[in-house]
Protein backbone atom coordinates (compact mmCIF):
# COMPACT_ATOMS: atom_id res chain seq x y z
CA UNK A 1 0.00 0.00 0.00
CA UNK A 2 1.70 3.18 -0.77
CA UNK A 3 0.97 6.23 1.39
CA UNK A 4 -2.24 8.23 0.30
CA UNK A 5 -0.41 12.27 -1.14
CA UNK A 6 -4.02 13.62 -0.24
CA UNK A 7 -5.91 13.50 2.95
CA UNK A 8 -9.54 15.61 3.41
CA UNK A 9 -10.17 16.63 6.58
CA UNK A 10 -14.20 16.19 7.18
CA UNK A 11 -15.69 17.75 10.56
CA UNK A 12 -17.86 15.05 12.03
CA UNK A 13 -20.37 17.70 12.77
CA UNK A 14 -20.31 18.93 9.33
CA UNK A 15 -20.65 15.07 7.81
CA UNK A 16 -24.57 15.71 6.62
CA UNK A 17 -23.64 18.52 4.47
CA UNK A 18 -20.25 16.88 3.40
CA UNK A 19 -21.67 13.37 2.78
CA UNK A 20 -23.02 14.54 -1.30
CA UNK A 21 -19.24 16.79 -1.44
CA UNK A 22 -17.49 13.47 -0.87
CA UNK A 23 -19.54 11.79 -3.50
CA UNK A 24 -19.19 14.21 -6.11
CA UNK A 25 -15.23 14.40 -5.21
CA UNK A 26 -15.23 10.96 -6.25
CA UNK A 27 -17.70 10.56 -9.27
CA UNK A 28 -14.95 13.13 -11.23
CA UNK A 29 -12.96 11.40 -14.26
CA UNK A 30 -10.15 13.38 -12.88
CA UNK A 31 -8.41 11.54 -10.32
CA UNK A 32 -6.26 15.26 -9.08
CA UNK A 33 -9.33 15.62 -7.77
CA UNK A 34 -9.85 12.92 -5.41
CA UNK A 35 -8.83 12.60 -2.00
CA UNK A 36 -6.92 9.55 -1.41
CA UNK A 37 -7.52 9.26 2.30
CA UNK A 38 -10.49 11.13 4.58
CA UNK A 39 -9.98 11.62 7.98
CA UNK A 40 -13.82 12.35 9.74
CA UNK A 41 -12.50 14.99 12.74
CA UNK A 42 -13.80 14.40 16.10
CA UNK A 43 -11.02 16.73 17.59
CA UNK A 44 -10.56 20.36 16.83
CA UNK A 45 -13.16 20.77 14.81
CA UNK A 46 -15.73 20.06 17.28
CA UNK A 47 -16.55 22.04 20.53
CA UNK A 48 -16.88 20.53 23.39
CA UNK A 49 -20.48 20.35 23.73
CA UNK A 50 -20.96 18.55 20.54
CA UNK A 51 -18.58 15.66 20.65
CA UNK A 52 -21.70 13.00 21.17
CA UNK A 53 -22.99 14.70 18.29
CA UNK A 54 -20.22 14.12 16.50
CA UNK A 55 -20.19 10.26 17.11
CA UNK A 56 -23.27 9.99 16.41
CA UNK A 57 -23.06 11.49 13.08
CA UNK A 58 -19.64 9.61 12.43
CA UNK A 59 -21.72 6.39 13.26
CA UNK A 60 -24.57 7.33 11.03
CA UNK A 61 -22.15 7.63 7.98
CA UNK A 62 -19.93 4.82 8.28
CA UNK A 63 -23.25 2.64 7.86
CA UNK A 64 -25.09 4.94 5.00
CA UNK A 65 -25.79 3.72 2.08
CA UNK A 66 -23.86 6.71 0.84
CA UNK A 67 -20.25 5.61 2.43
CA UNK A 68 -20.97 2.53 0.95
CA UNK A 69 -20.65 3.76 -2.46
CA UNK A 70 -18.00 5.08 -1.81
CA UNK A 71 -15.99 3.19 0.95
CA UNK A 72 -13.72 1.53 -2.07
CA UNK A 73 -12.38 4.50 -3.27
CA UNK A 74 -9.67 5.63 -0.50
CA UNK A 75 -8.20 5.09 3.45
CA UNK A 76 -10.83 5.94 5.42
CA UNK A 77 -10.25 7.40 9.04
CA UNK A 78 -11.46 8.98 11.87
CA UNK A 79 -9.71 11.44 14.18
CA UNK A 80 -10.31 11.21 17.49
CA UNK A 81 -9.41 13.42 20.77
CA UNK A 82 -6.04 12.92 22.40
CA UNK A 83 -5.41 10.13 25.03
CA UNK A 84 -5.45 12.95 27.57
CA UNK A 85 -8.98 14.18 27.17
CA UNK A 86 -12.16 12.60 28.76
CA UNK A 87 -13.40 12.26 25.30
CA UNK A 88 -10.81 9.37 23.97
CA UNK A 89 -12.34 6.63 25.83
CA UNK A 90 -15.90 7.07 23.95
CA UNK A 91 -14.39 8.03 20.52
CA UNK A 92 -12.76 4.80 21.00
CA UNK A 93 -15.79 2.34 21.67
CA UNK A 94 -17.54 3.98 18.96
CA UNK A 95 -14.79 3.77 16.35
CA UNK A 96 -14.34 -0.26 17.40
CA UNK A 97 -17.78 -0.74 16.66
CA UNK A 98 -17.38 0.43 13.30
CA UNK A 99 -14.24 -1.81 12.64
CA UNK A 100 -16.25 -4.49 13.63
CA UNK A 101 -18.00 -3.93 10.18
CA UNK A 102 -15.33 -2.04 8.23
CA UNK A 103 -11.87 -3.52 9.50
CA UNK A 104 -10.27 -1.11 6.63
CA UNK A 105 -10.81 2.17 9.18
CA UNK A 106 -8.05 3.78 10.51
CA UNK A 107 -7.38 5.94 13.47
CA UNK A 108 -6.36 9.12 13.19
CA UNK A 109 -4.49 10.19 16.72
CA UNK A 110 -3.50 13.44 17.57
CA UNK A 111 -0.68 14.73 20.06
CA UNK A 112 1.01 11.68 20.95
CA UNK A 113 4.37 11.82 22.81
CA UNK A 114 4.86 8.27 24.48
CA UNK A 115 4.69 5.04 23.05
CA UNK A 116 2.22 3.66 24.67
CA UNK A 117 -0.89 6.13 23.75
CA UNK A 118 -0.73 4.63 19.81
CA UNK A 119 -0.32 1.27 21.18
CA UNK A 120 -3.02 1.49 23.80
CA UNK A 121 -5.21 3.51 21.38
CA UNK A 122 -5.07 1.02 18.34
CA UNK A 123 -5.88 -2.23 20.91
CA UNK A 124 -8.72 -0.41 22.49
CA UNK A 125 -10.22 0.46 18.68
CA UNK A 126 -9.30 -2.85 17.36
CA UNK A 127 -7.72 -0.36 14.40
CA UNK A 128 -5.05 -2.23 11.90
CA UNK A 129 -1.63 0.04 11.64
CA UNK A 130 -1.33 0.27 8.45
CA UNK A 131 -4.45 2.40 8.37
CA UNK A 132 -3.68 4.74 11.15
CA UNK A 133 -2.24 8.21 11.23
CA UNK A 134 -0.76 8.91 14.49
CA UNK A 135 0.39 12.75 14.55
CA UNK A 136 3.65 14.29 16.46
CA UNK A 137 2.49 17.77 17.14
CA UNK A 138 4.08 18.84 20.52
CA UNK A 139 7.51 19.86 21.66
CA UNK A 140 7.41 16.57 23.95
CA UNK A 141 7.24 14.59 21.13
CA UNK A 142 9.91 16.17 18.98
CA UNK A 143 12.38 14.83 21.87
CA UNK A 144 10.79 11.75 21.77
CA UNK A 145 10.74 11.18 17.95
CA UNK A 146 13.41 8.88 17.24
CA UNK A 147 11.63 6.31 19.96
CA UNK A 148 7.99 6.58 18.29
CA UNK A 149 9.18 6.36 15.07
CA UNK A 150 10.60 3.38 15.68
CA UNK A 151 7.81 2.36 17.50
CA UNK A 152 5.45 3.31 14.93
CA UNK A 153 7.80 1.24 12.17
CA UNK A 154 7.43 -1.72 14.08
CA UNK A 155 3.93 -1.95 14.83
CA UNK A 156 3.41 -1.80 11.58
CA UNK A 157 2.35 2.39 10.90
CA UNK A 158 3.20 3.32 7.64
CA UNK A 159 3.18 7.26 7.69
CA UNK A 160 2.54 9.64 10.13
CA UNK A 161 1.19 13.34 10.05
CA UNK A 162 3.44 16.68 11.15
CA UNK A 163 1.21 19.43 13.40
CA UNK A 164 2.89 22.57 12.64
CA UNK A 165 0.08 24.45 14.25
CA UNK A 166 0.26 22.35 17.85
CA UNK A 167 4.20 22.79 17.43
CA UNK A 168 4.63 26.13 16.74
CA UNK A 169 2.12 26.81 19.85
CA UNK A 170 4.51 24.81 21.83
CA UNK A 171 7.92 26.69 20.37
CA UNK A 172 5.48 30.14 20.87
CA UNK A 173 6.51 31.14 17.28
CA UNK A 174 4.44 31.66 13.89
CA UNK A 175 3.59 28.84 11.91
CA UNK A 176 6.00 29.54 9.22
CA UNK A 177 8.79 26.85 8.20
CA UNK A 178 11.07 29.89 6.57
CA UNK A 179 11.54 30.29 10.46
CA UNK A 180 14.97 28.75 11.50
CA UNK A 181 13.66 27.50 15.37
CA UNK A 182 10.06 25.82 13.09
CA UNK A 183 12.41 24.58 10.40
CA UNK A 184 14.97 22.71 11.94
CA UNK A 185 12.18 20.80 14.22
CA UNK A 186 10.39 19.93 10.85
CA UNK A 187 14.06 18.88 8.91
CA UNK A 188 15.21 17.17 12.33
CA UNK A 189 11.40 15.21 11.79
CA UNK A 190 12.11 14.16 8.19
CA UNK A 191 15.61 13.21 8.71
CA UNK A 192 14.41 10.96 11.61
CA UNK A 193 11.54 9.24 9.77
CA UNK A 194 13.79 8.64 6.67
CA UNK A 195 16.08 6.62 9.45
CA UNK A 196 12.92 4.74 10.73
CA UNK A 197 11.36 4.26 6.95
CA UNK A 198 8.19 5.52 7.76
CA UNK A 199 6.74 8.40 5.57
CA UNK A 200 5.89 11.96 6.40
CA UNK A 201 2.98 13.63 5.77
CA UNK A 202 2.36 17.39 6.18
CA UNK A 203 -0.05 19.87 8.17
CA UNK A 204 -2.45 21.35 6.18
CA UNK A 205 -2.22 24.73 4.10
CA UNK A 206 -4.39 27.71 5.57
CA UNK A 207 -4.28 29.39 2.38
CA UNK A 208 -7.66 28.36 0.25
CA UNK A 209 -7.37 29.07 -3.25
CA UNK A 210 -10.99 28.65 -3.90
CA UNK A 211 -11.62 31.67 -1.51
CA UNK A 212 -8.07 33.50 -2.86
CA UNK A 213 -7.32 32.04 -6.79
CA UNK A 214 -4.21 34.34 -6.30
CA UNK A 215 -2.64 32.24 -3.84
CA UNK A 216 -2.76 28.31 -5.38
CA UNK A 217 0.82 29.49 -6.25
CA UNK A 218 1.56 29.38 -2.45
CA UNK A 219 -0.10 26.53 -1.58
CA UNK A 220 1.87 24.41 -4.46
CA UNK A 221 5.03 26.05 -3.16
CA UNK A 222 4.44 24.69 0.55
CA UNK A 223 3.50 21.39 -0.82
CA UNK A 224 6.77 21.86 -3.21
CA UNK A 225 9.14 22.33 -0.49
CA UNK A 226 7.78 19.46 1.77
CA UNK A 227 8.32 16.67 -1.41
CA UNK A 228 11.62 18.14 -2.43
CA UNK A 229 12.55 17.79 1.67
CA UNK A 230 11.56 13.85 1.23
CA UNK A 231 7.82 14.15 2.26
CA UNK A 232 4.90 12.00 0.96
CA UNK A 233 1.80 13.60 1.09
CA UNK A 234 0.05 16.52 2.94
CA UNK A 235 -3.26 17.19 4.76
CA UNK A 236 -5.91 19.56 2.68
CA UNK A 237 -9.13 21.11 4.76
CA UNK A 238 -10.54 22.09 1.38
CA UNK A 239 -11.30 20.50 -1.63
CA UNK A 240 -9.50 23.36 -3.17
CA UNK A 241 -6.55 22.30 -2.06
CA UNK A 242 -6.44 18.67 -3.44
CA UNK A 243 -5.60 19.20 -6.71
CA UNK A 244 -2.49 21.51 -6.30
CA UNK A 245 -1.45 18.52 -3.57
CA UNK A 246 -1.66 15.67 -6.21
CA UNK A 247 -0.04 17.50 -8.62
CA UNK A 248 2.70 18.71 -6.12
CA UNK A 249 3.16 15.31 -5.00
CA UNK A 250 2.89 12.55 -7.94
CA UNK A 251 3.20 14.78 -11.20
CA UNK A 252 6.49 16.83 -9.57
CA UNK A 253 8.53 17.20 -12.24
CA UNK A 254 7.86 14.10 -13.98
CA UNK A 255 8.84 14.95 -17.83
CA UNK A 256 12.49 15.93 -15.90
CA UNK A 257 12.49 12.45 -13.92
CA UNK A 258 11.40 10.63 -17.11
CA UNK A 259 14.24 12.26 -18.76
CA UNK A 260 16.92 11.06 -16.10
CA UNK A 261 15.59 7.61 -15.70
CA UNK A 262 16.03 7.33 -19.93
CA UNK A 263 19.48 8.86 -19.79
CA UNK A 264 20.70 6.28 -17.02
CA UNK A 265 19.25 2.93 -18.28
CA UNK A 266 20.45 3.94 -21.78
CA UNK A 267 23.99 3.93 -20.33
CA UNK A 268 24.20 1.54 -17.35
CA UNK A 269 27.96 1.58 -17.71
CA UNK A 270 28.25 4.63 -15.92
CA UNK A 271 26.71 5.64 -12.68
CA UNK A 272 26.83 9.73 -13.65
CA UNK A 273 25.87 11.97 -16.09
CA UNK A 274 25.31 15.40 -17.09
CA UNK A 275 21.38 16.33 -16.33
CA UNK A 276 20.53 18.03 -19.59
CA UNK A 277 17.77 20.68 -17.73
CA UNK A 278 20.71 21.76 -15.05
CA UNK A 279 23.63 20.76 -16.68
CA UNK A 280 25.25 19.62 -13.34
CA UNK A 281 26.48 15.73 -12.82
CA UNK A 282 23.91 13.54 -11.29
CA UNK A 283 24.37 10.05 -9.96
CA UNK A 284 22.26 7.41 -8.43
CA UNK A 285 20.60 8.86 -5.84
CA UNK A 286 19.34 11.17 -8.36
CA UNK A 287 18.05 8.67 -10.13
CA UNK A 288 16.33 6.59 -7.79
CA UNK A 289 14.49 10.05 -6.41
CA UNK A 290 14.05 10.67 -10.17
CA UNK A 291 12.19 6.66 -10.01
CA UNK A 292 10.10 7.18 -7.20
CA UNK A 293 8.81 10.49 -8.97
CA UNK A 294 7.72 8.08 -11.88
CA UNK A 295 6.16 5.44 -9.55
CA UNK A 296 4.39 8.26 -7.27
CA UNK A 297 2.58 9.29 -10.59
CA UNK A 298 1.91 6.14 -12.12
CA UNK A 299 0.27 4.89 -8.43
CA UNK A 300 -1.80 8.07 -8.87
CA UNK A 301 -3.72 6.99 -12.15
Amino acid sequence: MQTPKTFLVVPSVKLPRFGDKLLSLFAQQDPMQHPEAVIIDLEDSVPPEKKNEGRRLVSEFLQSSLFGQIASRGIWLVKTNDMQTPYISEDLVMLRAMTEHYPNIGLALPKINEISEMEEALKRSNTLPKYSLPTLETVQGFANRDILFKNWATLGIRFFAFGAGDMSYDLDVERDYSIAILNFVLISILVSAKINQIDFVDSPSRLIPSKEPHVAEQVEKECRYVFQNGGRGKIAIHPSQLPIINRAFCQSDVEHAQVLVDLFDSNTESRAHVDPYTHQYVGTPSYKQAQQILTNSQNSV
